[in-house]
This record gives structure tokens, sequence and C-alpha cells, in this order.
């Protein structure tokens, strides 16, 4: 143990051990897509669509996630929000 004390304080650490190196933290959250069907009426309910599992390193790259999850589906996202339990989306055939 002493070995190790020496060891820390020669490479110039405070403590006995050695600093802790964290990977970095990402957020896992579930988006779930309500789709804007064509050539229904002005005003119709969205249809229920999938829920998507995104999972980034900040709110922003999530916010990033969920265009391209929805982009890959063919659609064109029109709003994407984050609730308390994760991001809700409306998105709507691409044109």
């Amino acid at each position: 143990m002493l070995g190790a004390q020496v060891d820390c304080l020669l490479a110039g650490w405070p403590s006995a051990s050695p600093p802790l190196f964290f990977a970095e933290s990402t957020m896992r959250r579930t988006l779930k897509i309500f789709v804007i069907p064509a050539g229904k009426p002005a005003g119709s309910p969205p249809e229920p669509g999938p829920d998507v599992e995104l999972e980034a390193a900040s709110d922003d790259a999530l916010l990033a996630a969920a265009h391209e999850a929805i982009a890959k589906r063919g659609q064109r996202a029109r709003a994407v929000s984050f609730t308390p339990t994760g991001l809700v989306a409306y998105a709507e055939a691409a044109r």
C-alpha cells in the first residue's frame, strides 16, 4: 500500500489513490412519434407511430438523433419536444 501512496504522490495526485477517469456519459430516452396523415382533412388527429430508443451525450445531441431517426423513416419532423419522460415528435411524409 505504501508503494501506491508514493507512486501517487510522485505523480502529483493529492491523495493516496490515482484519479478515476469516467467514460463519457450518455442519456437514453424514448422518442414517441405521431404521424400526421397525408391526404386527410386538416384537423385530423395524428396517428401513433413507433417508439424509438435514442441515446446521446447531450440534450442537443438527442434532438439531432430524433431528427435523424425520423428522416431514416422517410418522414420530415414538424415538431420535436422534450417531455418529462422522453421526447415526442410530430412527423409527416417527406416531400
